[in-house]
C-alpha cells in the first residue's frame, strides 16, 4: 500500500487564526487529509487529532507547523513521537527543516529515524528538567512558607482570602438576625459561595474573641 501524507494544525482558541499553519500545510498535503484542532496543548485527548493517529499506518508521514502545535507538554511529545517512531510513522516539522527530509529510500528513512530519535532525547530531557525545576520551585516554596507562612511574593500561602467590608458584612448579618433575609441569601448578597460565607463567619467570630 503507497504511503500517505497527512497533516496537523491547532490553535488554543476560536480566536486564533489557522489560517497560517494551512497554508504551510498545503504545501506537502492534500487540503481534506489535513486534520485540525481549536483546543489547548495541555494534553493530546484532542478529537481529530486522535483520528488522525488512528488513521496513519506504517510508512504514513505526517506534517506538523512547529512542535509546539503537536503539544506544550514536554513529556507527552516525546511519547507521541516515539508512539509514531514504533508505528513506522515519519513525523515532518515544517520549521525544523532537518526534519524535511523527502524520505524515499532506505537511506533517508535513517536519517528520519536518527532526527526522530534526537528530537525524542531532546524533549525527554528537557521534560525531566521541567520536572526537577518544578520540584525545585515548590520545595523552596514550601520552605519560605514553613518560616513565614507566607509564599516568597510576600503572599499568604495559598487563595487569597475574600475580603468583605465590615459595614457590608454587619448590615447583611443584621437582617438575618432580623429575619428579614435567610442565610443563604446572605451568601448572594455578599457575593460568596455557602463554604467561603461560613468560613467567614469562623473567622470573624475568631478575631472578635482575640
Amino acid at each position: 500500500m503507497a504511503k500517505k501524507l497527512w497533516g496537523y494544525a491547532r490553535v488554543s482558541t476560536r480566536e486564533q487564526n489557522l489560517e497560517r499553519q494551512l497554508f504551510e500545510l498545503r504545501k506537502y498535503v492534500k487540503q481534506e487529509d489535513i486534520f485540525s484542532d481549536m483546543l489547548s496543548g495541555k494534553d493530546f485527548e484532542r478529537p481529530q487529532y486522535q483520528k488522525l493517529k488512528g488513521l496513519v499506518r506504517e510508512g504514513d508521514e505526517i506534517y506538523i507547523k512547529s512542535i509546539d502545535r503537536l503539544g506544550r507538554n514536554k513529556e507527552g511529545i516525546k511519547d507521541e513521537l516515539q508512539y509514531f517512531k514504533k508505528h513506522g510513522v515519519i513525523v515532518h516539522i515544517i520549521d525544523f527543516p532537518q526534519t524535511m527530509v523527502s524520505v524515499e529510500d532506505e537511506r533517508t528513512k535513517s536519517v528520519m529515524d536518527l532526527l526522530t530519535n534526537l528530537l525524542i532525547e531532546v524533549f525527554g530531557f528537557v521534560a525531566e528538567e521541567e520536572r526537577k525545576m518544578i520540584r525545585t520551585r515548590q520545595a523552596e516554596g514550601i520552605e519560605t512558607w514553613r518560616r513565614t507562612g507566607q509564599t516568597k511574593s510576600g503572599r499568604p500561602y495559598g487563595r487569597p482570602r475574600k475580603e468583605i467590608p465590615q459595614k457590608t458584612w454587619d448590615d447583611v448579618n443584621s437582617l438575618i438576625r432580623e429575619k428579614r433575609i435567610k442565610t443563604k441569601q446572605a451568601w448572594a448578597l455578599l457575593g460568596v459561595s455557602k463554604n467561603t460565607y461560613y468560613r467567614l463567619l469562623r473567622r470573624k467570630k475568631s478575631d472578635a474573641a482575640d
